[in-house]
């Protein structure tokens, strides 16, 4: 059975962490110390980083993919944030890795089956637009739209010391397993949409009522066709066909009618479960 089969089937029945903080850690750390010939390309070019001494963090999905699938999660998209550096010492080190500059004005590394976005925390847009005040990488993780982005962990360790995890509100969102805004402030929220919804739909968590009303408004706001065009200019393709967006929407609608409803879900087939995770990326 295809490895994505098998995840699908598995949705409903997630057996995840309740401390999850020290599960992160030792999931990461066996994986990034894993030395099978497929991670080397990523070993090598987070090495670049350790050898400069930089303060880095990896981001995001990875992490979130790690904790809820452990070793069964095969990543090949990365992000990663450095502190005290500028975009001038990114492209220094990494010249010869550059494949394009990503959404976040930092760089898209492309070496050997993986992606790799890297950017420096200053370029991070709501700390730039003073969304966030930031003093460090503490406060990187208050910047993601959806709370189950919204974690970060050290590249490097210290021996005999615990791997520096932060969150805002992560692992209370993975137990819950509920979707809800972490920041609303976003350039593009046309793309939270969309990413709201295949999120949801390929984890089979809810939504929260404030992140459903947010999808509701935004769509009545910008259209359904708004939508399709930043999921086409995101992902490259089509993942959720315009009559099905306009079915989320009305459904989450009804939901919101009854008040006492807490946690909304986005009906889905263990079919569209599938299609999502054969095209995923966990950086989106």
């Amino acid at each position: 059975m295809p490895r994505a089969s098998i995840k699908a089937s598995q949705m409903s029945d997630l057996d995840l962490p309740k401390d999850g903080a020290p599960v992160l850690r030792k999931r990461l750390s066996g994986f990034l110390a894993n030395h099978s010939a497929w991670k080397g390309p990523l070993r090598r070019a987070l090495r670049r980083i350790t050898d400069n001494s930089w303060s880095a963090v990896i981001f995001g999905g990875v992490l979130r993919d790690l904790l809820i699938f452990g070793a069964s999660e095969v990543p090949r998209d990365v992000d990663i944030v450095v502190e005290g550096v500028t975009a001038s010492d990114l492209e220094r080190v990494f010249r010869d890795l550059i494949f394009e500059t990503n959404r976040f004005g930092g760089l898209r590394l492309r070496t050997k089956g993986w992606l790799i976005d890297i950017w420096c925390l200053q370029d991070t847009w709501a700390i730039r637009n003073k969304m966030v005040e930031s003093v460090g990488l503490r406060d990187l993780v208050r910047t993601t739209f959806l709370n189950v982005e919204a974690v970060a962990a050290d590249i490097g360790a210290v021996r005999g010391r615990p791997r520096r995890i932060l969150s805002s509100g992560f692992f209370e969102a993975i137990e819950k397993q509920v979707l809800d805004i972490n920041l609303e402030s976003n350039p593009h929220p046309a793309l939270c949409v969309i990413r709201t919804i295949t999120t949801a739909i390929r984890l089979d968590f809810f939504l929260s009522p404030r992140l459903a009303k947010y999808i509701v408004e935004q769509t009545r706001k910008a259209s359904v066709r708004r939508i399709m065009e930043a999921q086409e200019s995101h992902y490259g393709k089509i993942r959720i066909r315009e009559a099905r967006i306009s079915e989320v929407v009305a459904s989450l609608v009804e939901q919101l009618v009854d008040a006492s409803i807490q946690r909304l879900k986005i009906p889905a087939t263990r079919m569209e479960q599938l299609e999502l995770w054969k095209y995923w990326d966990p950086t989106c």
